[in-house]
């Protein structure tokens, strides 16, 4: 006999005994039915089957990973070479405007450098003039005889001042010796002719 689907019950045979023997073991195996059921243990199921409502409820948004500054820095240094150069995003140009533009950087312009640069120029000059003039009083002063000639870092020279030791040096003088020098620049010591 066939499984499953339609029977043929129908049975050529005239014989009442035979029919009814071959209509018996038609429904009798017809009646029969396979019933399989499947169970699941209670540790694994919560595994095997979803319980929750997904259908109900949209699905949270998805929570984005946070980077910390040290992870930032460390992504950044490998990262170094593979950042383009110029653009107007994602590129170190990017960062050096959007970074200026937080701390309050301004960049300067060339007009702005160039009288920083004239401003420095004038400094130099005054102080390679003011040197110069140190380097003249020196040697007046060495040649009027003044000695221990140093300089201190104030306005004194062997601990006198400067206006007073060139005062002297004009004047004749040896400065810090109270004597007196003629004024062709040699010492008399006999009082002079």
């Amino acid at each position: 006999m066939a499984e499953g689907g339609y029977i043929n019950i129908r049975v050529p045979s005239e014989d009442p005994v035979q029919i009814e023997a071959q209509v018996n073991s038609t429904l009798s195996n017809a009646n029969k039915l396979e019933l399989n059921k499947s169970a699941l243990i209670k540790t694994t199921y919560n595994n095997v089957l979803d319980t929750s409502f997904n259908e109900l409820t949209p699905p949270p948004p998805p929570v984005a990973e946070t980077v910390s500054v040290a992870q930032f820095f460390n992504l950044y240094d490998e990262l170094f070479y593979e950042i383009p150069i110029e653009g107007d995003l994602n590129s170190h140009e990017f960062l050096i405007e959007r970074s200026s533009e937080y701390i309050g950087f301004t960049e300067q312009t060339p007009e702005e450098i160039q009288a920083l640069l004239d401003e420095i120029t004038i400094l130099r000059k005054n102080l390679l003039d003011t040197e110069q003039e140190l380097l003249e009083v020196r040697s007046a002063a060495a040649e009027a005889g003044v000695t221990n000639v140093t300089s201190t870092g104030d306005d004194s020279i062997g601990g006198q001042n400067i206006e007073s030791t060139v005062s002297a040096i004009a004047a004749g003088t040896t400065a810090g010796s109270g004597g007196s020098s003629s004024s062709g620049g040699s010492t008399s010591g006999g009082g002079g002719y």
